[in-house]
């Protein structure tokens, strides 16, 4: 390596040591707002968990849960497993998810704190990952897809639902009309996990869901976002607080094109209140993986 290559490298790491610094206060900081918040993470997380039980093979399987918050559904995920391990970059997450695991009587189950760029087990540990709702926030998309593959053991298998680029369209592209910068980060989209799988020599298959939020209005949108701990920058832009007028204006325009947004789900799954309301669309990518 180059003394100019090893500068960048250190570079880069040391940029990926503040975001995920970054991250990790934010979420600790969201930790004990997040299960009243979470309300569109749930389902997703059920959808997720459906696509585990599809792929499980014994009971005495073991299972790490990467980026497990506060561990809303551990009981789903580690429902006829012999071990299971939640990891969190957030400490604060990991005390909620303790506190939890507790308070329901769960047995056997541990929690980490760590990043899941770099897991802190042996190759061949594990014979199931999951993750719901967390590795979006990884840079490094073929470090963590390689760390999967490591600790996965032969024919193990992961699910793992990441939000993708086309999520929270809505507050995006009334940002952009109005000429206001985005305060949101962009996520990858599905076809960047889905090369760093490949490049990582996995089979997987792949499946895109939309999910929505309902809202009054474009503030309550940013204080849920902010509740559960998505409002950290994974960019070095920083910007002003938005503004009262940035908001009436970011309202308006999305009532004007609400009726577009509400009319893509089909009628029956859209209750009359929700169509008076502001709607944000969560995308998601449920990928299964083989080893």
């Amino acid at each position: 390596m180059t003394i100019q290559s090893s500068f960048a490298h250190k570079a880069n790491e040391a940029l990926c040591n503040v975001s995920c610094s970054e991250i990790a206060r934010g979420f600790s900081r969201a930790a004990y707002s997040y299960n009243a918040s979470a309300k569109v993470q749930k389902p997703i997380a059920e959808f997720a968990i459906h696509r585990l039980n599809q792929i499980r093979a014994a009971s005495d399987e073991s299972i790490v849960d990467l980026g497990c918050g506060t561990s809303l559904k551990l009981k789903e995920i580690k429902a006829n497993t012999s071990r299971y391990i939640g990891l969190d970059l957030a400490s604060g997450m990991l005390e909620k998810a303790r506190m939890s695991a507790k308070l329901n009587e769960v047995d056997n189950a541990h929690f980490v704190n760590a990043n899941a760029a770099v897991l802190p087990f042996q190759a061949n540990s594990f014979d199931l990952v999951f993750s719901s709702m967390a590795l979006q926030w990884c840079q490094a998309k073929y470090d963590v897809i390689a760390e999967i593959k490591r600790i996965l053991r032969t024919r193990g298998r992961a699910v793992l639902a990441i939000l993708v680029d086309g999520s929270f369209n809505e507050l995006e592209s009334a940002w952009a009309d109005l000429s206001i910068p985005s305060r949101l980060n962009r996520f990858a989209n599905t076809q960047n996990w889905l090369d760093a799988i490949k490049q990582n020599k996995l089979q997987c298959s792949v499946e895109e869901q939309d999910f929505f939020q309902y809202f009054d209005n474009s503030l309550g949108m940013l204080k849920s976002l902010k509740s559960i701990g998505a409002d950290t920058q994974l960019s070095s832009s920083r910007f002003s607080a938005i503004t009262k007028s940035e908001l009436k204006k970011l309202d308006l325009l999305m009532r004007n094109r609400q009726p577009s947004i509400a009319h893509s789900e089909s009628e029956e799954s859209v209750e009359s209140d929700k169509l008076k309301s502001l709607a944000l669309t969560y995308k998601v990518a449920f990928f299964t993986v083989h080893k």
